[in-house]
This record gives structure tokens, C-alpha cells and sequence, in this order.
């Protein structure tokens, strides 16, 4: 009897235990008797389906009672013709369905089982255990929306996407690279990155995503080659996936911007080339402007001086002549010689004046639109 005991309190410890693994795996065991069609739950069981056991009888009937109680009725033929094909072909029972509780609650259960048969082959006995799924299949259903979303963001992305292992293989990329480059996506992910850089030697490149991994992070310039043979200008940002030990790069079609960058650059040469050229006619323009100015003081300047000496003498001599000092004059002579007298210091006046004028010639302004 002691004996006995210890053995009872031994499989009651070890039920304890199964209940409470099977609590916190949020799993049950299942076993149906076909000969019987006795159909025994685990405690954990019924906790599962929510239902209690005082209100399903152990028979065939709870299978019943569940299946167009609780299962989704979009589920219902599947699960039936899983466990149908199991018995029929002695293989493995194992399907995934949903549970559907008043109020649109839904529950994910992983049910699987086994079965034994006689030596006709019918079944005997099936067993098995069903596990609540739900916040795996939610956790998988969130990742996949988010995977979701980055294959509609790569996909919408004008920029080329790279996903490179460290020696160069191309493991993914989008269709803005596939369009860029005129390769299928296929086909670049037999490629290596060396086979499409134009810029970089392949071992430059190996040793360039050596240095991107080991500082985490690069941005810089360089070109690729297409399928046709021509090339393009990109400007790659690229981080390091350390978990992942990849290479997850950005490229981006600056073609048109280098073009236009080199087409500045040569208008900016010839600009200079222009600016320099007009500089020297500037020079020479000024230096003309200043020799004919200098020529046009000096001639004013001479024909002052030229027109001094006579216009002196005749003043000089007609002031004598109206002192009376040379004859006395006729009342007629007079008048003449005034006349004579004022237009030789009218004309002195403008001789000053022209003298004066050659003396504060500004330099002409020469302006380069004039040129």
C-alpha cells in the first residue's frame, strides 16, 4: 500500500506538472479512443476552447460542439479534411485555424496529432495537442505588414536600393536599379557590386566595404556601368548592418547634375578667358584714350601759344597807335583802330580761355559695354 501511495503521489506531481507546462505554454492534449469514441481534453484544453468540461460530455459530440461552436466557419471545412486525410493516410495531423468567440474575438490555435492502427490498418487511437498561436500569428502578421511596406517603399523609390554582402554580392535591390542599370533583378543578384564600378579597381572596392562596415557609414560619388556599356554618375549613401553583417546602400542618378556641373565649369573658363581678353582691349583702349588725349592738350596748348605771339603784337601795336605815340590820328583811323583793339582782346579772352581748357581736359570714361 505504501508503495502504492508513492506511486499515486508521484503521477499526481507529475500531472501537476504537465498541467502547469502545458499552462504556461498555452497548450493541451488531445486523445480520441475510436473504437470507444470516448474523446478525453486536458484541463488546459477546455481552457482553450473556452468552453466547460460539465457541459460537454467526453464523446465524439464535444468534437461536434466545437467544431460549429468555436472554430471560424471559414476554417471548419479545412480542419475537418486535415484530420479526415491524417486517418486516411496515416500521416501527421498538423493545421493552423481560427477560433471565432461572440463579439468577433479571434483566437490562433495550432492543433497536432498522430495516430496508432491495428494491424488491418484501422485506427485505433488518435492523440494530440492544440497550442493558442495568437500572439505569434500577430507578431507575424506585423512583421509582414512591415515588410509589406518597405517592398511598396523600395518598390516606389526613384532612388536605387542595395542590399550587399561584404565581398561584394548583390542580395537584393529595386526596380529603380533594374531600370537605371537595364538589368533584372535576377541577374544583378548574380552579379557583385566590382562587376558594375566603374570608378574603383575590384580590389578598391573590396577594401572600400571593408572601411563602410568598419566606420558604419559613408556617403560619397562614384559611377556605374549599365548593361549597354554606358555608365552613370551616382551619389551612394550607404550604413552597415551589423546584425546582418550587409552593406544597405541608397544610390542616386546625379548624371544630369555632373553634366551640368562640367558645362558650368567650361562657361566659367571661358568667361575668364573672355574677361581677360576684354581687359586687355580695356588697356589698350585706355592707353589710346589717354595718348589722344595727351595729343589733344598739346595741340590746344600750341596753337595757344602760336596764336600769342602775333595777337601780342597786334594789341601791342594798337594800343601804341591809339596813345598817339607813333602820329597823330585821324578821327576815322580812330574808330577802326578801336575796332582793331577789341577784337584783338576779344580773341586774347578766347585764347585764355582755350589755353586754360587744355590744361583741365579730364580723362575720358571708357566704359567695357562700350568695348
Amino acid at each position: 500500500m505504501k508503495k502504492i501511495r508513492k506511486l499515486r503521489e508521484a503521477l499526481w506531481k507529475n500531472e501537476r506538472r504537465l498541467r502547469e507546462a502545458q499552462r504556461l505554454a498555452q497548450m493541451g492534449h488531445w486523445e480520441v479512443d475510436h473504437r470507444t469514441k470516448r474523446v478525453i481534453f486536458s484541463e488546459n484544453t477546455y481552457s482553450l476552447f473556452e468552453i466547460k468540461p460539465s457541459t460537454h460530455p467526453e464523446s465524439v459530440k464535444i468534437l461536434t460542439d466545437v467544431l460549429h461552436e468555436r472554430v471560424h466557419p471559414d476554417d471548419r471545412d479545412s480542419v475537418i479534411r486535415a484530420f479526415s486525410q491524417s486517418l486516411r493516410d496515416n500521416v501527421a495531423y498538423d493545421i493552423g485555424y481560427r477560433l471565432l468567440f461572440p463579439g468577433g474575438r479571434l483566437k490562433w490555435l495550432h492543433a497536432r496529432g498522430a495516430s496508432e492502427y491495428d494491424d488491418t490498418g484501422t485506427p485505433l487511437r488518435s492523440i494530440g495537442t492544440v497550442q493558442d498561436i495568437s500572439d505569434r500569428v500577430r507578431r507575424e502578421s506585423q512583421i509582414q505588414d512591415q515588410v509589406d511596406l518597405l517592398n511598396c517603399i523600395l518598390s516606389t523609390a526613384r532612388d536605387g536600393f542595395w542590399l550587399v554582402a561584404l565581398d561584394g554580392r548583390i542580395l537584393d535591390t529595386n526596380d529603380a536599379n533594374c531600370a537605371a542599370l537595364g538589368y533584372s533583378a535576377e541577374e544583378l543578384k548574380r552579379m557583385r557590386i566590382q562587376d558594375i564600378e566603374t570608378s574603383e579597381s575590384a580590389e578598391e572596392t573590396t577594401r572600400h566595404l571593408a572601411a563602410m562596415a568598419k566606420n558604419g557609414n559613408d556617403l560619397f560619388t562614384s559611377k556605374h556601368r549599365k548593361r549597354d556599356g554606358g555608365t552613370m554618375d551616382v551619389e551612394v549613401s550607404a550604413t552597415f548592418w551589423a546584425a546582418q553583417e550587409r552593406i544597405v546602400a541608397f544610390s542616386r542618378d546625379i548624371s544630369e547634375r555632373v553634366q551640368q556641373k562640367c558645362k558650368l565649369e567650361q562657361y566659367s573658363k571661358n568667361l575668364e578667358t573672355m574677361v581677360e581678353q576684354r581687359t586687355g582691349e580695356l588697356r589698350e583702349a585706355l592707353e589710346e584714350a589717354r595718348l589722344a588725349n595727351k595729343t589733344k592738350s598739346d595741340f590746344f596748348e600750341r596753337i595757344s601759344h602760336e596764336l600769342y605771339t602775333p595777337l601780342n603784337a597786334i594789341i601791342g601795336f594798337s594800343q601804341l597807335l591809339e596813345a598817339e605815340m607813333c602820329m597823330p590820328l585821324h578821327e576815322g583811323h580812330r574808330d577802326s583802330l578801336l575796332e582793331i583793339l577789341n577784337a584783338g582782346r576779344v580773341l586774347q579772352k578766347l585764347v585764355d580761355g582755350l589755353l586754360e581748357y587744355s590744361k583741365e581736359i579730364p580723362p575720358e570714361k571708357i566704359y567695357k559695354d562700350d568695348l
